[in-house]
């Protein structure tokens, strides 16, 4: 039986996710049984973002501004739920945090990198989201 290996959708941490992989595909052909994987990045760390993980931030910006940003603030949240069922060791990444501190913190990461896009934005919160859970203080976040 071979495992299940879904097409890749977001990355959160390639290198443990393709070891746990690598690990249960060689179970799989030992005949033990083992539950599905989903893989998340390939082995250099690349992935496809889908939906509105594709808009760019100079659009994150401009919608923000107006009243149609609502889609692009759900797909982030979506973000950040799919991290906390797949890969945070609690219940929420973001519990420290409100909605509009969630949305600022885009808007000064999309203010800064006007050529990024919502899913690279998103995994950047997440490593902020991150580092703020374990008290790290990370120091110009939104340079260049």
């Amino acid at each position: 039986m071979r495992p299940l290996i879904l097409p890749a959708l977001v990355v959160f941490a390639a290198a443990p996710i393709c070891a746990a992989l690598a690990e249960s595909d060689a179970g799989a052909q030992a005949g033990r049984p083992m539950s599905a994987i989903i893989l998340a990045s390939d082995t250099q760390g690349a992935y496809t973002a889908l939906g509105q993980g594709t808009v760019s931030c100079d659009n994150w910006v401009a919608r923000r501004k107006g009243s149609d940003w609502s889609p692009l603030g759900a797909w982030i949240l979506g973000y950040v739920t799919a991290y906390n069922q797949f890969n945070w060791k609690g219940a929420n990444i973001a519990e420290k945090n409100n909605l509009e501190g969630l949305f600022g913190w885009m808007d000064g990461y999309c203010a800064a990198h006007p050529r990024s896009d919502l899913a690279a934005g998103a995994g950047q919160l997440l490593i902020s989201l991150g580092a703020e859970y374990k008290g790290i203080l990370l120091q110009d976040q939104f340079g260049p």
